[in-house]
Formats: C-alpha cells, structure tokens, sequence
C-alpha cells in the first residue's frame, strides 16, 4: 500500500515522543503539499489541494489546509 507508512522512531534529550511526531507531522505535510502545489504534471492538483482545504477549514487550529487527520 502506498497510503500509510511504518516508522521506528527514537528521541534524544528532553524531547518527548509527542513532539517528535507533531514536527515530523507538520515537516511532512508541508512538503507534501508544495510538491502537490508545485507539480504541474499532477492530474488531480486542484482536487487534492480542495479535499485538504475543505479538511482545514473545519479545524479551528488550521490555517489553511488539514493533511494528517484530526486526532
């Protein structure tokens, strides 16, 4: 399946493990979406960039688009 992702994650320091995968979270969300926004030989673009503004506007903490869901 290409739609999820296994991942073995460590910490280092105080960070807790909650902080690690928010940032890896926000990190891969925004590339994902510049490559989505920035990729003209993408097909379903605007349908992808509409599904995940539509996301974003129904959490209050967004600002413009909601890539991971809603915890």
């Amino acid at each position: 399946m290409s739609s999820h992702v296994h991942m073995i994650i460590a910490r280092q320091g105080k960070q807790t493990l909650e902080g690690v995968i928010r940032d890896l979270k926000k990190y891969t969300s925004v590339k994902i979406t510049e490559a989505i926004e920035n990729n003209s030989q993408e097909s379903r673009r605007e349908l992808l960039l509409w599904l995940l503004k539509r996301a974003g506007s129904r959490n209050v903490n967004n600002k413009t688009y909601q890539f991971w869901p809603a915890a």
